[in-house]
């Protein structure tokens, strides 16, 4: 992944009600971020809501390398950690993402189902070293 020849990021309100690159509803007078540029040659432009900037920012921020950073087109794509996928969720729900909020909630469905499989795993471990001391 490269940088972008010319990128421009601009906070602009909603004129009207839309979606942006996320699926996220923009609300008429809400706030939003506009951005655009020219990547390998080709001009690009999107919007995000603010939340979704932030906390993809956020993510970005903590990343090690370019390569590393997700793009807010990506959001479904990414393994999120528990503590992120709940912060992601309660973006969708304030913004009233309706298939996002459903994926978010089945993905935290998941990594719950995981958790327990694995207790239940370390359970059964720790019942079989005490079965096997007393024999």
């Amino acid at each position: 992944m490269s940088y972008a020849e010319v990128y421009r990021e601009t906070i602009r309100r909603a004129r009207k009600e839309h979606y942006d690159v996320c699926d996220v509803r923009i609300k008429k007078g809400e706030k939003y971020c506009y951005i655009s540029g020219i990547y390998e040659g080709d001009p690009f432009d999107y919007k995000v809501n603010l939340a979704i900037k932030e906390f993809v920012d956020e993510i970005n921020s903590k990343a090690r390398k370019w390569d590393d950073h997700i793009h807010y087109s990506d959001l479904t794509e990414v393994d999120w950690t528990k503590e992120e996928m709940l912060k992601l969720r309660k973006i969708f729900i304030d913004t009233s993402s309706s298939s996002l909020c459903i994926w978010s909630g089945h993905r935290l469905d998941q990594l719950r189902w995981a958790e327990e499989e694995r207790a239940y795993k370390n359970k059964i471990k720790l019942l079989e070293e005490q079965l096997s001391g007393r024999r």
